[in-house]
């Protein structure tokens, strides 16, 4: 082998040494790095009645590299009630405002598994949620009240912590639920029906899970009740349709709304 041709064949064998050390830096730093995995959440229906199932999609963006989040009981997916105060189409824009909604005391759970097995998962959601106080068995559960509902997961583990989900939230990200709402007032419980079909009810009042003395009967108007109670605590109605969490009442005519 001549001078010229081994000159040829240590430049080829350079050459091929740093293409190989390339390739396998490369490799080390995709298995190193964090991945975003976009997630789209959304619902099958933008308008529910009391007592439907409310399907919950999931799908996920394209990604090549291994993917699993999953969440428990009491976490998962979460369902937040919107303040009627707030425009639904608000909290898709403002992500400060959706954490604020996030710190409602009432909210709704759906625990999940999603990976790269496939790329659209379904969940259902029963339009119950979980609230104070808590008792020796843990939170109560209540019928979810009527208006507007933003679904979103909050708490989660990944599996692997390279790829990290990006929630991505749209129109279909909020619906509409009909049903009983009620809230607290300047010292009184207001009580009233959300929805075209406004059916007649009755209920009572509880405070801490032990009624107060006071029953009510809705005829298809808003109610006002004077709640004229010195105690604290967490007021919740029984109803003929169903239980519900309404928020915490302070005991001197200032409460928190639900």
């Amino acid at each position: 082998m001549n001078t010229g041709t081994r000159k040829i064949l240590g430049i080829v064998i350079v050459i091929v040494i740093l293409i190989v050390s390339m390739v396998i830096y490369i490799n080390y730093v995709a298995s190193h790095t964090e991945h975003i995995v976009p997630v789209y959440i959304g619902v099958d229906k933008r308008e529910y009645g009391p007592n439907d199932t409310v399907t919950i999609y999931a799908r996920l963006g394209t990604t090549l590299y291994p993917f699993e989040i999953y969440a428990n009981y009491p976490w998962g997916i979460t369902i937040f009630r919107i303040p009627d105060e707030i425009p639904p189409e608000e909290v898709l824009e403002n992500r400060t405002l959706l954490d604020e909604i996030s710190g409602n005391l009432y909210e709704g759970v759906v625990p999940f598994v999603l990976n790269n097995s496939k790329r659209i998962f379904e969940f259902q959601w029963n339009e119950t949620v979980i609230g104070p106080p808590d008792t020796s068995q843990g939170s109560q559960i209540y019928k979810a009240m009527g208006g507007y509902y933003v679904v979103y997961p909050t708490t989660y583990n990944v599996k692997d912590g390279r790829n990290m989900p990006e929630f991505i939230l749209t129109e279909n990200s909020i619906f509409h639920l009909d049903g009983v709402y009620a809230r607290l007032d300047n010292g009184s419980l207001i009580i009233d029906y959300i929805g075209e079909k406004k059916p007649f009810f009755t209920g009572e009042v509880y405070l801490d899970l032990r009624p107060v003395g006071i029953t009510f009967n809705y005829t298809g108007s808003e109610l006002k009740i004077p709640l004229n109670i010195q105690s604290q605590g967490y007021l919740s109605i029984k109803t003929s349709l169903g239980t519900y969490g309404v928020g915490y009442y302070n005991g001197n005519g200032e409460s928190s709304e639900y």
